[in-house]
């Protein structure tokens, strides 16, 4: 780890128009929770790596952004160009959070964020009845009783926590797996985990979203009700949503190969878009066409 929770990998990057990749994992998690998205990705997509020039994919600790937010944005802008910010669940709602805030400082920082990929992830974990409607979120009381009990049952809470994360289609050994990682972690610290699920709160900003957003949700998810992610994809303009049939909410577990997927598709799209832009201001520059570079995964390899 390095100052501020996050940690540098390198990776390769054909051109200057590749994005960074950025992840922030959920709730308890570690790093380690992309390990099998990153392996899919090279088993998947061979044909789109190759071992060009040196760039950066990065990873912040959901428990850094809460204890550091303005370290973690700072951290956001010493990545090299522009970044795809990939969130799982909470992680996710600290991605969202990042790409409102980096735009509001400037225009700079708020063409930093290319796209946005969220994982079972929301705006708001509780649901609500207030003056803004009905809203479809995880149960409060729920949540209560989970802050209410982690410093003094934690273990408890953690594999009631782990069997929902997993259910329907995960099993045990993607709730070994999460337990693992989360008790890596002290109970004060997953309580203030706990505290930011309960109080942050994007659903009025949603619309200052300004970057491209690929949603992936499992209808089975028992943490984060698919209706949330339903009100993701109506208040941020051009987001798309993939429902993933009989899916759990540890997505990063068990379908790490849809994510790679998605995450390619958004990279493609990002590197089009910044090879166009890029071929436009050579071509007004020197009064004459240029050439682009080939397409692919923008040259991405992911180590």
């Amino acid at each position: 780890m390095t100052d501020g929770g996050m940690t540098s990998r390198e990776i390769a990057a054909g051109d200057a128009t590749s994005p960074a990749l950025c992840f922030i994992g959920g709730w308890g998690s570690t790093e380690a929770v992309w390990d099998q998205t990153l392996d899919s990705a090279r088993t998947e997509n061979p044909h789109l790596l190759t071992t060009a020039d040196v760039g950066h994919h990065e990873f912040l600790s959901w428990l850094e952004c809460i204890q550091n937010w303005p370290g973690a944005l700072h951290k956001l802008r010493l990545l090299p160009g522009q970044c795809v910010l990939v969130g799982w669940s909470l992680g996710g709602l600290l991605a969202l959070r990042a790409a409102l805030e980096l735009a509001e400082v400037s225009r700079a920082d708020g063409g930093k964020i290319a796209a946005l990929v969220l994982v079972s992830a929301t705006p708001r974990m509780c649901g609500t009845v207030d003056s803004a409607g009905d809203y479809i979120g995880a149960d409060r009381r729920a949540l209560a009783a989970m802050r209410a009990r982690i410093t003094r049952t934690p273990d408890a809470v953690l594999e009631e926590f782990a069997a929902a994360c997993a259910a329907p289609d995960g099993g045990e050994e993607v709730q070994a797996s999460w337990l693992r990682q989360a008790k890596q972690f002290s109970a004060e610290e997953m309580a203030v985990g706990l505290q930011c699920l309960a109080s942050l709160d994007l659903r009025g900003r949603l619309g200052d979203v300004r970057v491209p957003c690929r949603i992936l949700h499992g209808d089975g998810d028992c943490i984060v009700p698919l209706g949330s992610a339903q009100f993701l994809v109506q208040g941020v303009a051009g987001a798309q949503l993939e429902v993933l049939c009989g899916r759990c909410h540890a997505l990063p577990f068990t379908a790490p190969a849809e994510i790679a997927r998605c995450i390619a598709a958004v990279i493609k799209q990002v590197t089009k878009e910044a090879t166009k832009e890029a071929t436009k201001e050579a071509t007004k520059a020197t009064g004459s066409p240029v050439r682009p570079p080939l397409a692919g995964w923008g040259g991405t390899v992911l180590r």
